[in-house]
């Protein structure tokens, strides 16, 4: 049985049917299938697929022949593809008989099958394919009973089309124009080494073929793609010669040539004829200018990028239109038109102004500016090119809405007098934000509805004005009223008296005495919105300051039919009457019912009794002693009051006749009592005992003359009782209080007071106080081991002249140094000194101690010796060991190598340095250099500037170190450190500096370097650890010459800045940043870097990461 079915058409009777635009064809040629089987061949199948890019495939070849071998098509097959192929599949299956010794059997068990299917992915266009399956087998037992293998070759060309663009979205381009570039689309999809387009100045009609003949020159293209953008210049290599062709036609096709033989075309494209002509004026600068307020129209300043030809022509056109998908759409005629008088004449320095155009009140419409042009050259004329962006312009001017306000709701003032009215007001159209108008004052607000509260009662206009400052045509009007009058009490200004007649109009009565409770309120009441109920018009409460309510009360309507609240049974305190209407108006009222104090009286000495019986003088007067007056100040209940006096004996009060005043004279000491009467009847009483003054006494004190002085003795008289001021009278005839320059010896005083009563008294004088220190003034060391230190005392005191002697802490008595007048010391040591006093007379002397101290000894930390690796330098640096110091620096022959707190050397040798405080001290130290002949090379890579709590790493660039040790800060949390790296954390923001310690052989290298730590500028709180977002980041290539590649892989999506470093720190570029994703391939190309070593730093999501780039 022969079952062979082709899908292979014979190319020659191709029928594009069902397919008028195939993607390709794909051609078979030498195909050999091979079949075996060792008993009978029961099946020999062989089928070809193309498999789609995307899905699905086609079968190219399909065959179910028993014939052991077939070479299959004899000519070249050709099949139309419908898409892109991605692979050629090959299956092959061979199945041999069973044998049954007498006969074969292939629908018994156990046939022997070979069966495979295997690919082919190296697809090419326009090239011959050669596919050798390879031989398949069984596999049995007993040897392989069943083989298969299949050879061919195969070749895909592209089905090329080509079109111009549409411009305006439906009309095809026929112009290549000077200046402007225009495209040609071929079929996408295709290896872009297969669009090779070429052209042909011009065709010549062929009677033989029945067809056009063309000379086709390749166009030169520096990239190949399905679009090719063109314009004449690309033809005829510049301008000049372009416009020489004016007028003619240029022919089109893209071609793909055969690789097999490049010099044949593999397959081409249907021609596209353009016509030569020049390009119109474009749009360099295009500013709609929209309208501003309502009713406006706008306007377009459209600037050309060149003036017109001579021989050129120009208009315009405003299209009104729609956008559909993206593209203009016209629905009309134009509603603008220039023609060629018009356009010149508003054309004026490569800039025209259209004015007037409508605003278009919704959002589906759009205008599109139009140019339409037209070059004359010898006796034609040729259409310009003014198709696309750079000619045609679409936009909108947008009709601004007309500006409104309408009152929304408006509430009336409910009581009278209150500012509590309130107007709501809605506006709408113009362009927000607006402001309103009121009262000559403008104020903006957000939204489109705005309140006036706490209005008064009375008329209101409110303008409206939007952002451009348009005014809304008619300003709102509003009236705010309110009630006629206000609550009113009628008697409020009524007292409780008249003419000292009861007023049965009061507003209000006080209690009449201390404590009672017979105290009124009456309130006649008018105005405000009384409530319908005639007995009750208005709502009346009043209350205590604590808030208990008073209900003894009455009302009633007066002669007047005014309503009249009356409260009774007050007593003493404030009350608040509160009165509300109908509209919940509320008149308050505190109302003070106040009670008179308690009716009290007090009696004082008016004048006092002159003196006291008792004073041990017989001369004074016994008048004095009886002229005594007191005086009754009565306070509280209601004047006028009453008096009447009485002298109180044994309990017994006598009335004193005719004492009825305030005041009671002629009195001797004794009891006396008052009676007091007031206006209302209240009464009191009050008593005073008068009492002699204190008896006049005296009492002296005095100072002991001293050694030196025995007339310098003072005393003094010190009177008590009596009745000051007092006079005195000394023996020795002195009149002060104080007796001066007294001697030994015995004085007498007298004194007396102010009302005549004397008293005397004597003082006895004895010797001075003795020597003694009053002030010190100490002068400590300066610097540790001076001398000079000093003391500077003041000393009083003692008889005749003081003596001064010194003593050191062993009793040695101090000559030196010592003032002539011993009260001061100076060249002193540390140490503690004593004073001595002695005056002339007997007095003991007087000792004091003194302690020197001295400041500590100055210290200077600096190593004994140091070695340094060949080429290196080491510095010595003091600053802060001694603060505000100076420091000189010489070697060993005494030369000034600096003044500085630091010295850096690079040579061997000793060297000294002397450390002067701000106080002038001194001290000095040496240090040895040793030079080690081992070069070190200690160095390391970090960014000048971080952000707090992100991880920081050091790159270690040392070489040939024994030993490396990281430095940092205490407060530096160091997340990872080792040879080659470290990762640290800054806790908050400063300046930081951290180093890395190299060692070699005896030599040792430190290197610091300077951080400034940024407050945190990614939102990662402070103390909470940032994940590690940055999964993989590559340089690629590395080394480079400064083109290179970043690829970058992150856990998560997150945005990232790439930051460029150099060796010194220095940022060289601006950080970029590159929206969120999680994989990056990043391009750039800096060709101003110079040789040498870089850090790139990467940031994302609060993770850091960076590499080192080497520039060739």
């Amino acid at each position: 049985m022969r079952r062979i079915v082709f899908f292979i058409l014979l190319l020659s009777n191709l029928s594009f049917s069902q397919e008028e635009n195939p993607f390709a064809y794909i051609d078979l040629t030498n195909m050999h299938i091979i079949s075996y089987a060792e008993d009978r061949l029961c099946t020999s199948i062989t089928e070809i697929k193309a498999i789609y890019e995307g899905g699905g495939y086609e079968v190219i070849f399909y065959s179910d022949d028993n014939s052991n071998s077939n070479i299959y098509p004899p000519n070249k097959h050709s099949t139309i593809l419908k898409k892109k192929v991605i692979r050629i599949e090959v299956y092959r299956r061979v199945v041999d008989a069973r044998d049954q010794w007498v006969s074969t059997c292939c629908d018994c068990n156990y046939t022997s099958e070979a069966k495979a299917t295997k690919p082919h992915t190296n697809i090419s266009y326009c090239k011959t394919n050669f596919v050798h399956f390879g031989e398949i087998e069984s596999g049995d037992k007993g040897g392989s009973q069943a083989k298969a293998d299949l050879k061919f070759n195969y070749k895909i060309r592209p089905n090329h089309t080509l079109s111009s663009e549409k411009l305006r979205g439906t009309i095809p381009n026929t112009y290549l124009p000077i200046g402007t570039k225009v495209k040609l689309l071929a079929k996408e999809g295709f290896p872009s080494e297969l669009y090779n387009y070429q052209y042909s100045k011009t065709r010549t009609w062929n009677n033989a073929i029945d067809d056009y003949e063309y000379q086709w020159e390749t166009l030169s293209q520096t990239s190949k793609s399905y679009i090719l953008s063109v314009s004449a210049e690309d033809i005829f290599g510049n301008k000049l010669e372009a416009e020489k062709h004016i007028g003619e036609t240029i022919y089109f096709r893209v071609v793909s040539f055969d690789k097999d033989n490049p010099n044949e075309v593999c397959s081409s494209s249907n021609v596209i004829p353009l016509d030569v002509t020049i390009s119109a004026p474009k749009v360099k600068e295009f500013k709609p200018e929209q309208p501003r307020c309502p009713k406006e129209s706008g306007s377009v300043q459209v600037v050309l990028d060149r003036e017109l030809y001579t021989n050129e022509k120009a208009s315009l056109s405003i299209v009104q239109g729609a956008m559909v998908n993206g593209t203009f759409s016209s629905t009309g005629q134009p509603v603008i038109s220039y023609d060629n008088e018009q356009f010149k004449a508003n054309f004026k320095n490569k800039t025209i102004t259209i004015p007037n155009i409508a605003s278009l009140t919704d959002s589906l419409h759009w205008y599109q500016l139009q140019f339409i042009g037209k070059y004359h050259y010898g006796r034609d004329s040729i259409s310009s090119f003014s198709d696309g962006a750079e000619f045609e312009k679409t936009f909108r001017i947008v009709a601004i809405p007309e500006l409104k306000a309408e009152i929304t709701s408006k509430n009336d003032n409910k009581c009278y007098g209150k500012s509590e009215g309130s107007v709501t007001v809605s506006v709408s159209g113009g362009t927000p934000p607006y402001r309103y108008v009121r009262d000559g004052k403008t104020v903006a607000f957000m939204g489109n509805e705005f309140t006036l509260d706490n209005l008064s009662a009375r008329d209101y206009t409110i303008g409206i004005l939007d952002k451009n400052d348009c005014q809304m045509e008619n300003a709102v009007t509003v009236t705010i009223t309110q009630p006629a009058a206000p609550i009113t009490i009628l008697n409020e200004k009524e007292a409780e008296d008249e003419n000292d007649q009861p007023n049965p109009s009061f507003f209000k009565k006080d209690v009449s005495g201390f404590g009672l409770k017979n105290g009124e309120i009456q309130a006649i009441l008018t105005g405000g919105t009384p409530f319908k109920v005639p007995s009750e018009p208005y709502q009346c409460t009043l209350t205590t300051k604590s808030g208990t309510t008073i209900n003894t009360f009455s009302t009633q309507t007066n002669l007047q039919n005014q309503f009249v609240v009356h409260y009774t049974q007050l007593d003493k305190g404030d009350y608040m009457l509160t009165i509300t209407d109908k509209n919940h108006c509320v008149l308050t009222k505190t109302i003070f019912i106040d009670e008179p104090d308690p009716l009290v009286v007090s009696i004082s000495e008016k004048t006092a009794i002159s003196c006291n019986p008792a004073n041990d003088d017989p001369n004074n007067d016994p008048k004095l002693n009886k002229d005594g007056e007191l005086y009754a100040d009565v306070k509280g209940g209601r004047p006028p009051y009453e008096y009447q006096w009485y002298r109180v004996e044994a309990g017994n009060s006598e009335r004193l006749l005719g004492e009825t005043a305030s005041v009671l004279k002629h009195l001797t000491e004794g009891v006396y009592r008052v009676d007091i009467k007031d206006k209302k009847n209240n009464t009191t009483s009050g008593t005073f005992t008068l009492k002699f003054p204190e008896r006049l006494t005296l009492t002296t004190e005095s100072t002991e003359i001293r050694c030196s002085a025995p007339t310098s003795g003072t005393a003094k008289a010190l009177p008590q009782g009596g009745t000051p001021p007092y006079t005195y009278q000394w023996s020795d005839g002195q009149t002060s209080p104080t007796a001066m320059g007294l001697s030994v010896g015995k004085y007498f005083v007298v004194v007396s007071d102010s009302k005549g009563c004397s008293v005397q008294s004597q003082v006895v004088l004895s010797y001075p106080e003795v020597a003694k220190v009053d002030s010190e003034q100490i002068t400590h060391l300066t610097c540790y081991g001076d001398n000079n230190g000093s003391i500077v005392l003041t000393t009083s005191g003692g008889k005749g002249t003081v003596t001064h002697t010194w003593y050191d802490a062993s009793g040695r008595m101090l000559t030196k140094g010592v003032s002539k007048d011993g009260k001061s010391v100076k060249n002193l040591v540390a140490g503690t000194y004593k004073i001595v006093l002695r005056d002339e007379g007997d007095c003991p002397p007087i000792e004091k101690t003194f302690e020197i101290t001295q400041p500590e000894k100055l210290q200077l930390r600096l190593p004994t010796e140091v070695t340094l690796c060949q080429g290196d330098s080491h510095t010595f640096e003091l600053d802060g060991q001694i603060a505000g110091a100076t420091y000189r620096w010489t070697d060993a022959s005494g030369n000034l190598l600096g003044t500085e707190a630091s010295l850096v050397v690079h040579l061997a040798g000793d060297y000294y340095v002397e450390a002067t405080s701000p106080e002038g001290c001194k001290t000095s130290v040496k240090t040895a250099v040793k030079q080690s002949s081992q070069v070190l090379e200690v160095d390391f890579l970090v960014a000048t500037t971080s952000y707090y709590d992100y991880t920081l790493k050091l790159i270690n660039l040392s070489k040939k170190a024994d030993a490396l040790q990281w430095q940092f800060p205490d407060d530096v949390i160091v997340i990872n450190q080792n040879r080659q790296e470290a990762e640290v954390r800054f806790p908050k923001e400063g300046i930081y500096r951290v180093g890395l310690k190299g060692t070699l052989g005896e030599c040792q290298k430190v290197i610091e370097k300077q951080l400034f730590v940024e407050k945190d500028r990614v939102g990662i709180s402070q103390g909470v650890q940032v994940p590690k977002n940055i999964e993989s980041f590559l340089i690629v290539p590395n080394p480079n010459s400064g083109s290179y590649q970043l690829h970058i892989k992150l856990n998560k999506v997150s945005t990232i800045r790439v930051r460029l470093i150099d060796m010194l720190g220095r940022e060289l570029f601006a950080p970029e940043e590159f929206s969120e994703q999680t994989d990056f391939i990043l391009p750039f190309n800096k060709p101003t870097l110079s040789a040498g070593q870089y850090i790139i730093l990467i940031e994302a999501a609060g993770d850091v990461l960076s590499q080192k780039m080497i520039v060739k």
